[in-house]
């Protein structure tokens, strides 16, 4: 060490020398790396957010659509087999068809006979479809059986499985009293349902 320098000096350009190094020059270099984001960094940040944020969006609502779609399927088939059930139960209890003073039995009307097992009383119960409204109704019009119906049709068959026709929209006394067999057939969205019963 020379005379009258001192370890740690300062130099003359104002820096302070240490181990050889220049502290202002460093402080410079970190100064220059700390800058903060850019406008145009910001612009980037906030594309690629709302591109995010638009695809879940749009996930989102097709999930929410498709398990739409599928509640309403499912609450439809559920509708579907409960009027099937409905309508078995009828035809399981009846005791036979309605005479023509009680009930019309057609191609798209069913009028049966069921008895109270506990009473013994007759009940009369019908089942209808009107092409209008789209419905099959029981016992009342506004009494839905179920809805969204597009064709409706009721066969009748005697013991050997032959058909028995309607005339004029009315099956026969005779054809009437030859049944042996009642298959209800009906068309929604949702496909065929096909209700079949022997009748005593």
């Amino acid at each position: 060490m020379r005379d009258g320098q001192l370890h740690g000096e300062v130099a003359p350009w104002g820096g302070h020398r240490d181990g050889g190094r220049s502290v202002s020059r460093s402080l410079r270099m970190v100064a220059g790396g700390s800058r903060g984001l850019t406008l145009v960094e910001l612009l980037v940040a906030a594309a690629i957010a709302g591109g995010l944020l638009a695809a879940g969006w749009g996930w989102l609502w097709t999930t929410a659509a498709a398990a739409r779609r599928a509640d309403v399927g499912a609450q439809a088939a559920t509708a579907q087999a409960f009027a099937a059930r409905m309508l078995r139960a009828d035809l399981a209890a009846c005791a036979g068809l309605c005479p023509p003073d009680l009930g019309v039995c057609g191609p798209t009307r069913l009028a049966v006979v069921c008895r109270d097992p506990v009473g013994g009383e007759d009940d009369v119960r019908v089942v209808a479809w009107d092409p209008s409204r789209r419905v099959v109704w029981r016992n009342a019009t506004g009494s839905y059986l179920c809805e969204g119906v597009t064709a409706f049709r009721v066969r009748y068959f005697d013991a050997a499985g032959a058909g028995l026709e309607p005339v004029d929209g009315v099956l026969g006394r005779e054809a009437r009293e030859r049944r042996r067999l009642v298959v209800v057939t009906w068309t929604t969205p949702r496909g065929d349902v096909t209700v079949q019963e022997e009748l005593p």
